[in-house]
């Protein structure tokens, strides 16, 4: 249990009166849990490898709630940035982040046909042009919604960059070093797991 006990006398920070440190258990919680993540590939390799962490609680409640939430998208975000090209392939990255969103609210729908993405993403399938041959590294497009609790009275478009392979695989680079790329695809990460943390945290949207 990770708990910021009332009778530890307070600590006086500069700004007194600003509550400056009243996210304090917030920031504890997720360190805890981040230092807790082992990447996917880890996970699949050692599917009986016991957990760092089983559980962990934080006080007030509602904090832990958020932290749990924010972690859910900021581990699926981890998970999409540090796969390699292969792991991450784009039907596999999309089948990753369409299981993350199961049971969330959030609706996911996958565009992977050449001829609809050549018509409809043409700056998309430029780039992924040299992955066209090997089907397993053909493009795909996710695009999840995300409509909350309430009256929303505005429209939110997140869009994140996937690449999940450099230049669609035509490897020009010396040395083979674009085996081992990977953070190309971390903006796809970002907003994938913005919209996962969004939907655990439920916030009304009125």
């Amino acid at each position: 249990t990770l708990e910021v006990d009332e009778a530890i006398p307070a600590t006086h920070h500069p700004t007194e009166g600003s509550a400056a440190y009243r996210m304090a258990p917030l920031v504890a919680h997720l360190g805890v849990l981040q230092r807790a993540y082992v990447p996917l590939q880890a996970r699949e390799a050692l599917p009986q490898q016991t957990p760092l962490l089983s559980t962990v609680t934080c006080k007030p409640d509602e904090q832990s709630d958020i932290a749990m939430a924010i972690e859910a998208g900021r581990a699926l975000a981890r998970d999409v940035g540090s796969g390699d090209p292969e792991r991450m392939a784009p039907l596999r990255l999309a089948e990753l982040v369409q299981s993350a969103c199961a049971g969330t609210g959030i609706s996911v729908e996958l565009l992977s046909d050449v001829a609809v993405l050549a018509r409809d993403y043409p700056l998309l399938m430029a780039v992924a042009r040299a992955s066209l041959a090997v089907e397993r590294h053909r493009p795909c497009v996710v695009r999840l919604e995300w409509r909350g609790r309430g009256q929303a009275t505005r429209t939110l478009l997140v869009a994140g960059k996937g690449v999940t392979y450099d230049t669609g695989g035509a490897d020009i680079k010396v040395g083979g070093s674009m085996a081992g790329m990977r953070r190309d695809k971390c903006g796809a990460a970002a907003a994938a797991g913005f919209i996962v943390a969004c939907a655990h945290a439920d916030p009304d949207m009125t």
